[in-house]
């Protein structure tokens, strides 16, 4: 039998499974440059996750330091991750295709644009394309002429890396709170509302999107999170698929049983976040 959903967000940091789980996987020594080819989602996470945690001299994760992944072919798909820690955001950094760093991507209209031109009819079969490079990278070297779905795949990736910066002495509360959004369920969620038709690129990828959780005020992305699972609450429960994600994320528990061990809301949607970045 199904757990009930309740209307709530996801508190703490990560689930501990999940995180063990990456720490179980086998990652490359630290280097500058990644061969990614072939890799799961899981795994691409689990080589994030050691790079921004790495405080030795040699590779650290420092600012204006340039880490590049490939997945190799011919032609070979090429990211590069330039290292801009804070404070509060210590895995902070900015992603963008090799050599075109003026191109970085921002949660903007042109990137939505792209997304509906390769995506026209519906939001469905991104999200069929999505899951399916999650699975396996090497998957996008299919999609040679499609470059937004090779930019979304390894951004979403690293809005989850980003976050899973260890707490240390010096970390402060606004960074505790931030790590507190559960931004791997979200996009787990986020990939089933658009295999469901149930949200727009703009829902998502806009920083004005009533589901963007990737940028702006903490309290504005736990919202956004809220809205989420509220819209997941209006679905039925049976039209959605998420056991590949589950297994892709290595999950502690399903999305459904994440969501109905939910706390209440600590605050009211109606509450007013500032607009201030």
């Amino acid at each position: 039998m199904r757990k009930k959903l309740f209307d709530g967000v996801c508190n703490g940091r990560p689930f501990e499974a999940f995180i063990e789980s990456l720490d179980k996987l086998e990652v490359p020594a630290a280097s500058y440059t990644y061969n990614i080819t072939g890799m799961s989602a899981a795994h691409v996470i689990a080589i994030l996750k050691s790079m921004v945690n790495n405080t030795k001299e040699d590779y650290m994760y420092k600012e204006d330091t340039v880490f590049t992944f490939n997945i190799e072919n011919s032609p070979t798909i090429s990211f590069s991750l330039e290292a801009n820690p804070t404070p509060h955001q210590p895995g902070n950094g900015v992603i963008y295709r090799t050599g075109q760093r003026n191109d970085a991507y921002p949660y903007n209209d042109e990137f939505v644009r792209q997304l509906n031109k390769e995506y026209p009819s519906s939001t469905k079969e991104f999200a069929q394309h999505i899951k399916r490079v999650f699975k396996n990278n090497s998957e996008l070297l299919k999609y040679e002429n499609n470059k937004i779905i090779q930019d979304v795949y390894f951004l979403l990736l690293f809005e989850i890396g980003r976050r899973l910066v260890k707490d240390g002495q010096n970390s402060t509360s606004k960074k505790r709170d931030l790590d507190d959004l559960r931004i791997s369920e979200a996009i787990t969620i986020i990939v089933e509302l658009f295999e469901n038709k149930a949200c727009s690129f703009k829902d998502v990828f806009l920083k004005k999107g009533k589901y963007h959780c990737f940028s702006g005020k903490q309290e504005v992305r736990r919202i956004a999170i809220t809205r989420l699972l509220k819209q997941v609450k209006e679905l039925k429960q049976e039209e959605l698929e998420l056991k590949d994600l589950e297994e892709l994320f290595y999950l502690e528990e399903s999305v459904l049983g994440i969501i109905g061990n939910l706390k209440e809301l600590s605050f009211k949607e109606s509450k007013k976040p500032s607009n201030k970045d």
